[in-house]
């Protein structure tokens, strides 16, 4: 197998700035992750130095070198990074989603918009690139707008948990559910509430983005960090 050339150091290191790998921009609160998310424009969540792309993991370790222990739950650094996540989701300011290959995604607000052209459904194509459980769930959720795993799961009437867990992966890859942000209750110490994206009313014209648009913003994006 062919390897792939090396990059030009000057490229490493505007990554490092760019990307928080950097041991003095290492991220160990909330507010520092919401800013690398904003300023890279878009993040996986727990990957490490072994996937291309920022990472909100690499940024938390703060080296290029990075990588996932084999036991992640004992390593202090993954434990940081699954408990920035929840802060994030809880506090709503950047979108998250299973978006690409079933990756982990955060999304900066000023690219919610052509991620969604990218990737989003026009409800004309839901019936035709939908599963029949997809659309049930998607359909319980525009009545509701949001709703608990568990009640989601008793109204769809999908009895088999994978094949909820598998409708639920493909509405997120389509931009058209997002994730439970869990809070605390007397009832529940956790509980996680499924909702309706909702662009077309949130984003409005935005979310029509042109093709144009869309690659222009991708690449500067991409060129910038």
């Amino acid at each position: 197998m062919a390897t792939l050339p090396s990059l030009p150091p000057d490229v490493d290191e505007h990554r490092d700035v760019h990307w928080w790998r950097d041991p003095t921009r290492h991220i160990s609160t909330v507010i520092e992750a919401e800013r690398f998310i904003e300023q890279a424009g878009f993040a996986a969540c727990l990957t490490d130095s072994r996937r291309p792309g920022p990472s909100l993991y690499v940024a938390v370790c703060g080296r290029r070198d990075a990588v996932m222990p084999r036991n992640p739950q004992k390593d202090p650094e993954a434990s940081l990074t699954w408990h920035l996540k929840d802060q994030i989701l809880r506090r709503g300011k950047v979108y998250y989603g299973k978006l690409a290959r079933g990756k982990a995604t955060f999304i900066a607000p000023r690219m919610v918009p052509h991620f969604h052209a990218i990737w989003g459904l026009r409800k004309s194509e839901e019936s035709r690139r939908l599963s029949r459980p997809a659309r049930v769930i998607l359909k319980v959720l525009r009545h509701e707008w949001e709703m608990g795993t568990a009640d989601l799961r008793q109204e769809a009437r999908l009895p088999d948990r994978a094949a909820f867990s598998r409708a639920l992966d493909e509405l997120q890859a389509a931009m058209l559910v997002i994730p439970p942000t869990w809070c605390t209750s007397r009832r529940s110490p956790i509980y996680g509430r499924w909702q309706s994206a909702g662009f077309r009313r949130s984003c409005g014209a935005a979310c029509r983005a042109t093709w144009p648009a869309v690659r222009l913003r991708a690449v500067s994006c991409a060129a910038r960090d």
